[in-house]
């Protein structure tokens, strides 16, 4: 009886470390920019998961760039955000 237990509570530790590292796999951003040749704050977010923080800032401030470029410029803007886990 105790080796099924413990063969129980092996596969619960298992499945739930498997449950733990697939979330944390999937990473978005969201936030806001200002662009301040437009004088205006943004809300932005990314369009899918990353699989790290790191992707999801990069993927993050491409498109601020890129928002910002198409509005007058790259002379100066900010990017605040956080990171968000899904599933």
């Amino acid at each position: 009886m105790k080796k099924i237990k413990g063969l129980i509570a092996a596969c619960f530790l298992v499945l739930l470390s498997l449950a733990v590292t697939s979330n944390a796999q999937a990473v978005g951003a969201k936030g806001q920019f200002t662009c301040y040749n437009y004088y205006r704050v943004f809300p932005i977010e990314t369009s899918g998961n990353y699989c790290s923080q790191d992707e999801a800032a990069q993927a993050l401030y491409r498109d601020a760039l890129a928002f910002c470029w198409n509005k007058g410029g790259l002379s100066s803007y900010n990017v605040n955000y956080f990171f968000y886990y899904g599933y």
